[in-house]
């Protein structure tokens, strides 16, 4: 497993990289960015319904850096690993807007509070998505509560959150101009 990074530092250099993506052309509210996060969830969930998980080994077999996209497109692309690294990609270009300082709680003793472990990982993503919403009004400690529950969660699914989250900001530097979509 891929040790975490230093989040406040992750959270500038993702949202530098998506200003100049053309994500942040407009001024989006909080609202907004968060649901595009939650929509990640869904997608998260999505994958999990057809048993779509990361090919890391084929992955790591097929890749050099003249074939990374297709290697990453064949081997990751909608996959449980990818969309939760999406999740945390948005939480962390949202502090990179407002310019969060994130510290993470211990994510396991909040959730074990919780029998996390007892759920089905819809359940726990409705967890994240519930606590999400009603957490805090300060958008600084749910912004850190929520990543350190993502972790969490990932850990339980045995997934290496942090390699994902390189390996997507690695292929989305390849993805066109809002990576094709409207915002």
């Amino acid at each position: 497993m891929k040790e975490r990074p230093n989040l406040n530092e992750l959270a500038k250099e993702i949202h530098n990289d998506n200003k100049l993506k053309g994500f942040h052309d407009v001024d989006w509210s909080d609202e907004h960015c968060l649901m595009l996060a939650i929509c990640e969830l869904c997608e998260a969930i999505e994958a999990d319904r057809h048993s779509i998980r990361a090919d890391i080994e084929g992955f790591n077999n097929n890749c050099n850096e003249n074939d990374f996209e297709d290697a990453y497109i064949d081997c990751i692309v909608g996959s449980i690993e990818e969309e939760l690294a999406d999740f945390v990609i948005r939480l962390l270009d949202l502090a990179g807007k407002k310019n969060i300082y994130i510290t993470l709680p211990d994510g396991a003793s909040y959730f074990d509070r919780h029998n996390i472990r007892e759920k089905s990982f819809t359940e726990q993503l409705h967890q994240v998505v519930y606590d999400l919403m009603t957490i805090s009004n300060n958008l600084n400690e749910t912004i850190s509560i929520i990543i350190a529950q993502s972790e969490y969660i990932c850990k339980l699914e045995d997934i290496d959150l942090y390699t994902h989250i390189d390996l997507k900001l690695k292929y989305n530097k390849t993805r066109p101009y809002k990576h094709g979509k409207e915002y």
